[in-house]
């Protein structure tokens, strides 16, 4: 019965670590896909540099990320997620200088408001990055 005892309270130990990093992993992928939707509806409207001409891509970039991580926020871009629209011009890593690129941040914030409670080190913000180009 001892033995019963030291072995279940490994494997339960195992599974809760396994299940607690599998829901980590969903978060993940969750806010990774959002960010990548976001940019790419943000591509199709376009926009010249200045913060006042690309309000509309702006908030349509932001409705998708949220739309996309509904599960985490209820569908809107307030605590616990978070989506950071910056335009960028030139782009990095396009030879064109007057290319325009739109960057999405989608971020949750585990360590305040985190799914399940873990016993096990996880990270205190879950961040993706994605960056489109708009214009070339």
């Amino acid at each position: 019965m001892v033995e019963f005892a030291l072995v279940a309270l490994l494997v339960l130990t195992l599974l809760f670590g396994v299940i607690s990093y599998g829901v980590i992993l969903a978060v993940q992928q969750t806010v990774d896909q959002a960010a990548a939707e976001a940019a790419r509806a943000g591509v199709p409207l376009g926009c010249m540099p200045g913060p006042a001409d690309c309000s509309q891509t702006s908030t349509r970039a932001t409705a998708q990320a949220a739309s996309s991580a509904g599960w985490l926020s209820g569908s809107s871009c307030n605590a616990p997620v978070t989506c950071t629209v910056t335009f960028l011009q030139p782009c990095p890593n396009n030879p064109s200088p007057t290319s325009t690129c739109i960057r999405i941040t989608v971020a949750y914030d585990w360590g305040g408001s985190p799914i399940i409670p873990t016993f096990v080190p996880t990270p205190s913000t879950i961040k993706s990055t994605s960056v489109a180009i708009i214009t070339q």
